[in-house]
Protein backbone atom coordinates (compact mmCIF):
# COMPACT_ATOMS: atom_id res chain seq x y z
CA UNK A 1 0.00 0.00 0.00
CA UNK A 2 2.61 2.33 0.92
CA UNK A 3 5.16 1.63 -1.98
CA UNK A 4 2.15 1.88 -3.97
CA UNK A 5 0.75 5.08 -3.08
CA UNK A 6 4.19 6.41 -3.10
CA UNK A 7 5.23 5.14 -6.72
CA UNK A 8 1.64 6.82 -7.83
CA UNK A 9 2.69 10.31 -6.41
CA UNK A 10 6.18 9.98 -7.44
CA UNK A 11 5.54 11.38 -10.75
CA UNK A 12 3.05 14.15 -9.83
CA UNK A 13 5.75 14.92 -7.11
CA UNK A 14 8.45 15.26 -10.46
CA UNK A 15 6.07 16.78 -12.67
CA UNK A 16 5.92 19.91 -9.63
CA UNK A 17 9.48 20.49 -9.48
CA UNK A 18 9.84 20.36 -13.21
CA UNK A 19 7.08 23.46 -12.82
CA UNK A 20 8.80 24.61 -9.54
CA UNK A 21 11.99 25.14 -10.74
CA UNK A 22 10.87 26.98 -14.28
CA UNK A 23 8.75 29.21 -11.83
CA UNK A 24 12.49 30.36 -10.23
CA UNK A 25 12.65 30.02 -6.33
CA UNK A 26 10.24 28.59 -4.14
CA UNK A 27 9.82 30.25 -0.07
CA UNK A 28 9.29 26.51 1.03
CA UNK A 29 12.36 24.74 0.10
CA UNK A 30 13.85 21.48 1.57
CA UNK A 31 16.37 23.89 3.90
CA UNK A 32 13.56 25.03 6.00
CA UNK A 33 11.64 20.91 6.20
CA UNK A 34 11.17 20.70 9.85
CA UNK A 35 8.83 17.01 9.19
CA UNK A 36 9.51 14.09 11.15
CA UNK A 37 11.41 12.01 9.18
CA UNK A 38 15.53 12.91 8.37
CA UNK A 39 16.86 12.07 5.42
CA UNK A 40 18.87 9.37 6.90
CA UNK A 41 15.74 7.64 8.41
CA UNK A 42 13.62 8.03 5.04
CA UNK A 43 16.24 5.83 3.04
CA UNK A 44 17.02 3.27 5.82
CA UNK A 45 13.12 2.72 6.32
CA UNK A 46 12.68 3.11 2.11
CA UNK A 47 15.81 0.16 1.74
CA UNK A 48 13.92 -1.95 4.41
CA UNK A 49 10.59 -1.65 3.06
CA UNK A 50 11.84 -2.54 -0.49
CA UNK A 51 14.11 -5.58 0.54
CA UNK A 52 11.40 -7.25 2.81
CA UNK A 53 9.05 -7.11 -0.45
CA UNK A 54 12.08 -8.86 -2.30
CA UNK A 55 12.21 -11.14 -0.15
CA UNK A 56 8.99 -12.69 -0.77
CA UNK A 57 8.07 -14.96 -3.54
CA UNK A 58 5.30 -12.31 -4.96
CA UNK A 59 7.60 -8.62 -4.56
CA UNK A 60 4.88 -7.82 -2.27
CA UNK A 61 5.43 -6.67 1.27
CA UNK A 62 2.55 -7.38 3.89
CA UNK A 63 0.90 -5.43 5.88
CA UNK A 64 2.58 -7.17 8.85
CA UNK A 65 5.91 -6.66 7.70
CA UNK A 66 5.47 -3.32 6.44
CA UNK A 67 4.27 -2.12 10.28
CA UNK A 68 7.18 -3.89 11.41
CA UNK A 69 9.32 -2.08 9.23
CA UNK A 70 7.77 1.00 10.08
CA UNK A 71 7.51 0.58 13.74
CA UNK A 72 11.61 -0.35 13.74
CA UNK A 73 12.31 2.99 12.43
CA UNK A 74 9.68 5.07 14.47
CA UNK A 75 7.49 6.32 11.82
CA UNK A 76 4.63 5.97 9.44
CA UNK A 77 3.43 5.61 6.34
CA UNK A 78 2.56 9.54 6.20
CA UNK A 79 5.53 10.45 7.87
CA UNK A 80 7.57 8.94 4.81
CA UNK A 81 4.76 10.67 2.54
CA UNK A 82 5.40 14.28 3.91
CA UNK A 83 9.35 14.06 3.85
CA UNK A 84 8.40 13.08 -0.44
CA UNK A 85 5.92 15.62 -0.56
CA UNK A 86 8.41 18.48 1.16
CA UNK A 87 11.72 17.61 -0.93
CA UNK A 88 9.78 16.48 -3.81
CA UNK A 89 10.15 19.77 -5.27
CA UNK A 90 14.14 19.74 -5.29
CA UNK A 91 15.35 17.28 -8.49
CA UNK A 92 18.24 17.50 -7.15
CA UNK A 93 17.71 16.36 -3.56
CA UNK A 94 15.44 13.41 -4.61
CA UNK A 95 18.11 12.60 -7.69
CA UNK A 96 20.38 12.06 -4.28
CA UNK A 97 17.76 10.20 -2.15
CA UNK A 98 17.44 7.88 -4.58
CA UNK A 99 20.85 7.31 -5.31
CA UNK A 100 21.54 7.24 -2.06
CA UNK A 101 18.27 4.10 -1.86
CA UNK A 102 20.02 2.50 -4.81
CA UNK A 103 23.39 2.18 -3.69
CA UNK A 104 22.19 0.89 -0.69
CA UNK A 105 19.90 -1.82 -2.33
CA UNK A 106 22.94 -2.90 -3.87
CA UNK A 107 25.28 -3.10 -1.21
CA UNK A 108 22.47 -5.44 0.11
CA UNK A 109 22.31 -7.27 -2.86
CA UNK A 110 26.29 -7.64 -2.76
CA UNK A 111 27.26 -5.41 -5.74
CA UNK A 112 30.39 -3.41 -5.71
CA UNK A 113 28.76 0.23 -6.05
CA UNK A 114 32.26 1.68 -5.83
CA UNK A 115 33.20 -0.12 -8.92
CA UNK A 116 30.57 1.48 -10.64
CA UNK A 117 31.36 5.31 -9.42
CA UNK A 118 27.72 5.34 -8.23
CA UNK A 119 28.92 5.69 -4.27
CA UNK A 120 27.94 8.74 -2.64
Amino acid sequence: MFLDAFRRRFPVVAFAAACALSAAACDDSPASYDGPVDWETFVATYVDLRLSALGTPTGVITDAERTRVLEKHGVTEDDLLGFADAWGADPAAMRGVWEDVQNRLRAAAGEDTVASGEAR
